[in-house]
């Protein structure tokens, strides 16, 4: 069961008729309560004078097309029959608070490419990078607006079992960060990664601290040294949190 995340968001949930019993009135207008809510969640906490529309998109969990002012939902969790309408709402939310951050340019996504443009570790540069601001852009959320710092949570347990029980592998050190760094509390892990685990979780820690792309491009460089060590035990491959 998704749990809740705040007890502000739950009186948002009953505003729009989102409950634990199946919701009155079908698919489409469930679906379209739904997109209200998400829309009401980017108003509120988007920054800046110019209003982002919500869409719904089925080839994605969740993103931003800065240019184009739209934040794009994926429907897999609405479509979820598992889930209670309550359940939905909360994943939603989370996935539309996320995307709010990512409206606060701070030019760290654009830094990546430009600094490792001739690389062939560029996937890799490019995934660290997407994962270090979305953890710093989530720890900017949550300091701004403490009564909703728990509002990620549902959202992550659901991304991570969503394709059943994870269990990260040396062979994989890019799975082995992400889970440790994303979707620590919701992935099996081996007690041989645990040292692996912790040193990804200490990385995340120091190069979120501050918005600077050189923090942010020292944080990158650190994670390449640390792919490039894991190696032997396995090719990295490119593989990022959703949204």
């Amino acid at each position: 069961m998704i749990g809740s995340s705040s007890a502000g968001l739950d009186v948002l949930l009953d505003r729009f008729g989102l409950t634990d019993k199946p919701y009155a009135g079908g698919t489409v207008r469930f679906a379209t309560a739904i997109k209200g809510l998400c829309q009401t969640f980017v108003d509120t906490f988007a920054t800046g004078d110019v209003r982002y529309r919500v869409t719904f998109d089925n080839s994605l969990s969740a993103g931003t097309n800065v240019k184009e002012k739209v934040v794009r939902l994926g429907t897999d969790p609405i479509l979820d029959d598992t889930l209670t309408p309550r359940e939905v709402g909360r994943v939603m939310c989370g996935l539309a608070a996320h995307e709010t951050g990512h409206i606060r340019d701070r030019g760290l996504i654009e830094a990546t490419p430009e600094a490792y443009r001739e690389s062939p570790l560029r996937p890799e540069a490019r995934t660290l990078s997407n994962v270090l601001d979305d953890v710093l852009s989530e720890k900017e959320y949550v300091k701004e607006y403490p009564g909703y710092r728990n509002i990620f949570q549902p959202t992550l347990e659901y991304v991570a079992k969503a394709d059943g029980e994870v269990v990260p592998t040396a062979k994989n050190p890019m799975q082995v960060m992400v889970a440790a760094i994303r979707y620590d509390s919701f992935v099996t892990w081996d007690a041989s990664l645990e040292a692996d685990r912790r040193w990804w979780q200490k990385w995340g820690e120091q190069y979120t601290g501050d918005t600077s792309v050189q923090t942010h491009l020292a944080g990158i460089k650190a994670g390449l040294e640390r792919l490039k060590l894991n190696k032997g035990r396995g090719k990295p491959q490119p593989e990022s949190g959703k949204g």
